[in-house]
Formats: structure tokens, sequence, C-alpha cells
């Protein structure tokens, strides 16, 4: 059933029907992918990071940073990064 109302709602959704999304279950997540440039990423992650940030997405750009700095060749520009604690407003 549930899996049948998903194959229904992306089709709606793929032919331009927005209504699809009223088939879904009340919490349902979807992937989410953005391609950029690591200098713009970077940028992003300080700002997303910051003073009046909501604490969950801090959390996921910093474990986002933290894996890029296990696979990027050059490692030493991640001390340049200044990421913020997300502190409250």
């Amino acid at each position: 059933q549930m899996k049948e109302s998903y194959k229904e709602a992306v089709d709606l959704m793929k032919a331009g029907d927005l209504s699809g999304m009223y088939l879904l279950s009340l919490g349902h997540t979807w992937n989410w992918r953005h391609v950029t440039t690591l200098d713009k990423f970077i940028y992003t992650a300080e700002l997303r990071t910051g003073l009046g940030v909501h604490y969950a997405y801090a959390r996921m750009m910093r474990e986002v940073i933290d894996d890029l700095c296990q696979v990027e060749v050059n490692r030493n520009i991640f001390e340049l990064i200044h990421l913020g604690t997300a502190e409250p407003e």
C-alpha cells in the first residue's frame, strides 16, 4: 500500500501535477542533492554554522565538512575554514 502511493505520487509529480505531494506520508523526506564548487560550499558552511542557525542544519554542515576532510587531497585548506558554533541569537 505504502509503495503504491509513493510510486503514484512520484509519477504525478514527474508529470507536473504537484497534488501527488498529498499522497505521501506526513513527515516524508526526500534526498537532497546540491552541486557546487568547494569554495562556494565552504562559504555556505561558514554561514550555515553561524549565529542563530538551527542546530540540526549546523550539525549536518559540520558532518559534511568532517567527511570532506577525510577525502580531500589538500587537507590543509580545512585549517582555514571558520565554522561557527550555531549559538542562539
